[in-house]
């Protein structure tokens, strides 16, 4: 309750804080006595501390008091001022991470999809991230040093101590740097944990259900593992191993290291898969796949196309429709069914190295094409050097310079494509082993050759080229083999025969320039 304080009809109020003073006059004052000084000294017989505004107010009070000396008439004539107490110390995240914590804190939508009183179009649930996810060299924050107190005064004037704000508590470990400047920055990439005063970077990102909506589309740049599966439409992206405990669907799945599914994938058609190792999984059905390693299937692959940079070892699965590229060697345990469904194998191919030594020998074809003409050119000009024009003759200058460069560049683009057909046949392997049962109706391309299965063949057998490079089957159980003629319809791959031609030419070609840069 505020103090008071009466003198001749005159009281002094306090309030409680001690921050404001006022004088109320009531009603009966002999206005005689009704002056500056008097009322001063009231408010100082209270150790009011007076000031200039005091006075004004007082003046001001004694005023209106006279012009309605019946009324009761109330004034604040002295303020203190509060202490400023000092703010904390405090990490200042970015823009983009307060952004992100924004995003994961608006209403969740059900595992299936928004609500019915939600609007889909404003908000993309696939990519509304549950988690703050950093790259290394990210910045996070900047730790914002706390701030000195300012001391108040009351009325009376005595001091209000002010408290100085508290140093930020905060423990980052080694996968966080502070600059100079109190920034902190991601020295790895990864999900940001903050737990009271620990922050650090996890490298592993654990889900303990499924992706879906609660989660949305999982960019990380580390490991994954989830507990539940992979809802459809949404991806899971990372530069480590991904692995799935539960069902994969029509869902995209990409990692840089291994892919790991435990119960597999049905994509219906629409499953995406990129490994840049290897894949381990139940089944897939219904799924593109690249693959960059090495392929194990537990049961089976479904309508599905899996190209292998690596070799296939799958010796209890089965293969049926869709394609399977394998670049070393594949095995499997059925190859096909008896409902002969499309089924291509294509074995020792590397369809990226090859599309770069297409596109190599096209670049080489032209340059060839182009010094052929120019030199043409330039050898009938010659055998009329004598009667040149000067237009003429700076043609015969651009011609030198055409043959020069065509040279220059010809020399180096012949020796990667050596190079690359060296790769092609270092890196693949044309063997095929089927361990239960090869269906009729598959079709198997290797080496030079297409070979298109009549009947079923009984298990364990192994498909591959002779010394010859024609095909060849051997039984597994027995030590003889016979030309793959007697169990399929032989075709010349004209596809394979142009390319192995080309880059046979292109090797020749860069032979033949090595040999003569030797000689001179």
């Amino acid at each position: 309750m505020a103090a008071e304080s009466r003198n001749q009809g005159v009281t002094v109020h306090v309030s409680e804080d001690g921050l404001q003073a006022s004088l109320c006059l009531r009603p009966g004052i002999d206005l005689e006595v009704l002056t500056r000084q008097f009322l001063l000294e009231v408010l100082q017989a209270r150790e009011i501390s007076l000031s200039e505004r005091t006075e004004h107010e007082v003046d001001a009070l004694i005023e209106r008091y006279r012009l309605s000396p019946d009324e009761q008439i109330e004034a604040v004539v002295a303020e203190g001022h509060a202490p400023e107490h000092g703010i904390d110390g405090r990490l200042e995240l970015t823009q983009t991470l307060r952004e992100a914590i924004e995003a994961a804190a608006l209403p969740e939508p059900t595992a299936d999809g928004p609500g019915d009183d939600e609007q889909p179009e404003a908000v993309d649930y696939y990519n509304q991230s549950a988690f703050l996810i950093v790259d290394a060299g990210q910045s996070i924050g900047q730790v914002i040093e706390p701030t000195r107190g300012v001391d108040g005064v009351d009325v009376r004037g005595r001091i209000l101590a002010a408290k100085d704000g508290k140093a930020l508590d905060i423990k980052p470990d080694d996968t966080i740097r502070t600059t100079q400047e109190g920034v902190l920055e991601a020295e790895v990439g990864g999900l940001l944990s903050m737990e009271g005063a620990r922050i650090r970077i996890l490298q592993e990102l654990k889900i303990p259900g499924s992706v879906d909506f609660s989660t949305g589309n999982i960019r990380f740049p580390g490991r994954v593992e989830i507990a539940k599966g992979v809802k459809d439409r949404f991806s899971v992206v990372a530069t480590g191993t991904i692995e799935v405990r539960d069902l994969v669907e029509a869902a995209q799945i990409e990692s840089s290291m291994d892919i790991i599914l435990h119960k597999g994938m049905a994509g219906r058609d629409r499953g995406k898969m990129v490994a840049g190792r290897d894949v381990q999984a139940k089944y897939l059905e219904g799924v593109t796949a690249l693959i960059g390693r090495d392929l194990v299937i537990e049961k089976d692959v479904a309508s599905s196309t899996v190209r292998v940079g690596g070799s296939c070892r799958s010796p209890n699965a089965q293969f049926v429709g869709g394609s399977l590229l394998v670049a070393g060697a594949c095995q499997v345990g059925v190859l096909g069914s008896d409902g002969e469904s499309q089924m291509e194998v294509r074995l020792g191919r590397l369809p990226e190295i090859e599309r770069l030594a297409g596109r190599g020998l096209e670049l080489l074809d032209l340059l060839h094409k182009g010094a052929l003409n120019a030199r043409r050119e330039f050898e009938q000009m010659t055998q009329a050097a004598a009667r040149l024009s000067a237009a003429q003759a700076e043609r015969m200058t651009e011609l030198q310079f055409e043959l020069e460069t065509a040279e220059r560049h010809a020399g180096p683009l012949e020796k990667a494509l050596a190079d690359l057909a060296l790769l092609m046949r270092e890196s693949t392997r044309t063997e095929l082993e089927v361990i239960r049962r090869l269906h009729a109706g598959v079709e198997v391309h290797l080496g030079l050759w297409i070979a298109r299965i009549r009947h079923d063949v009984k298990g364990p057998i192994r498909i591959d080229l002779d010394d010859e490079g024609n095909p060849r089957v051997a039984d597994l159980n027995g030590s003889s083999s016979q030309p793959l003629a007697g169990l399929a319809e032989i075709n010349p791959d004209e596809e394979a025969i142009e390319l192995t031609r080309l880059l046979s030419e292109a090797c020749d070609q860069q032979s033949d320039s090595s040999g003569r840069a030797e000689a001179a």
